[in-house]
């Protein structure tokens, strides 16, 4: 069983996506669906979270990013940091939920600097699975002219019960999934 929220329900989106919510999967692909890729590989980790007083802060990374020579981020060389950030994905600010389910995130701080300022779309969906027990996931997708990523994402164990997928929609598409543990 598949159960998507439709506008109704917007405000339901809106309180049921505060909390933590656990990376599923990021992927890239073409606007017909083809060429699925992994932008930081395909056991990338990360962590969305929005807060009830409307902020969110995203952080994603290639599980497999290099150490540093040291434990020092200033003892870091041009080489190490340059690799540290090609495998990172990170930022925060406020994000407003429209009555389409469109969540906007507003940004403020980011690790590319071309974001800031500007505004991330993600299409956001609730999918309702059943199986042996009943879970959701909270998928973010991202459509654009050339593609798509989509996220998808499951909640925190520590904030909830059910697992979420979320899809972003925008320029690229991308699927994320996200499950409790």
């Amino acid at each position: 069983m598949e159960t998507i929220m439709t506008k109704s329900t917007d405000i339901d989106l809106r309180q049921y996506i505060i909390g933590a919510w656990i990376l599923e999967s990021y992927e890239s692909f073409d606007l017909d669906g083809s060429n699925v890729h992994y932008p930081l590989g395909s056991d990338a980790r990360g962590i969305i979270v929005y807060t009830a007083n409307e902020y969110m802060s995203a952080q994603i990374m290639r599980s497999d990013r290099p150490q540093f020579h040291t434990g020092d981020l200033a003892a870091g060389d041009n080489e190490e940091l340059a690799a540290a950030a090609s495998g990172y994905l990170a930022y925060t600010g406020p994000y407003t939920v429209s009555d389409d389910n469109v969540i906007s995130h507003h940004v403020q701080v980011s690790l590319l600097p071309n974001w800031i300022g500007g505004t991330q779309y993600r299409a956001a969906k609730i999918i309702e699975h059943t199986h042996q027990h009943r879970y959701h996931r909270l998928l973010l997708i991202d459509d654009g002219d050339a593609g798509g990523v989509q996220i998808s994402l499951r909640p925190s164990a520590a904030l909830r019960t059910l697992d979420v997928d979320i899809e972003l929609t925008g320029q690229q598409d991308v699927r994320a999934s996200v499950g409790s543990h």
